[in-house]
Order: structure tokens, then sequence, then C-alpha cells
């Protein structure tokens, strides 16, 4: 596998975000009303975490396909945050959404939590 084919998830993910990120919220928000659950499992911040989360993960599966060793975590880390600094001056340009640091802090929490955690799973490989 090619390094460029590799890392076809993580495109894709990334592109997927862009479009999302492109819409308006309203049908959103009445999706979210219908219930109280919906309301914590949809919010935008488990929503901000959880894609930036998934992006580390598609990045480290990415990497773990190119032999380099150990595996880029900290080079992960930075691509995924500066995507989400991206995403957020992107969504300036839309007069229906806005940029806003709760969204990046959201973003560097994922991004922080699941590279702690494939670290933690790469140190416990080479026990």
């Amino acid at each position: 596998m090619t390094l460029r084919k590799s890392f076809y998830p993580s495109y894709i993910f990334a592109f997927l975000i862009v479009v999302f990120s492109s819409l308006p919220t309203g049908q959103f928000e009445k999706i979210k009303e219908s219930s109280s659950i919906l309301k914590i499992f949809l919010s935008d911040f488990t929503f901000h975490v959880a894609a930036f989360g998934v992006m580390v993960v598609l990045l480290y599966w990415g990497f773990s396909r190119i032999p380099v060793l150990p595996p880029p975590f900290l080079k992960m880390g930075i691509y995924s945050f500066l995507f989400g600094l991206f995403i957020e001056f992107y969504q300036l340009i839309f007069p229906y959404r806005d940029f806003a640091l709760n969204d990046l802090a959201a973003d560097l929490l994922g991004v922080t939590v699941v590279v702690l955690i494939l670290w933690g799973k790469e140190r416990q490989k080479e026990k």
C-alpha cells in the first residue's frame, strides 16, 4: 500500500467534516430538541471531540501502513488540530456559521485524548 492510499480514509473523513461544517445548523437543532439524550450525544462539544478523535485514529491507521518507527503521534496531533483551526476559519465565510474557541478547545481535547490513548497502546506493544 502506498503512502497516499493509506491516508484515503482520513482524506474522505476530512472532506466530510468540511461538508458538514458548511451546512446550516437549524435542521440539526430540531433533531436534538426531540430528546434530552440526543441533546447530550448530538451536542456540538461531543461532535467536535469525537470527530477530531476519529481524525487522529484515521491518521494513525494511515501512518501504521508505513514502516515508520515509532508512529509520529505529535505530527498526527498537530495535523488534526490545525485542520480544526482551518475549519473554524472556514466557517467564517458562511453567514450562518461562526468561529468558536470552545469548538477549537473540544477539537484539541479529542485530539489529545486519542493521541494519548494510542501512544499508550504503542508503549504497551513495546514491552
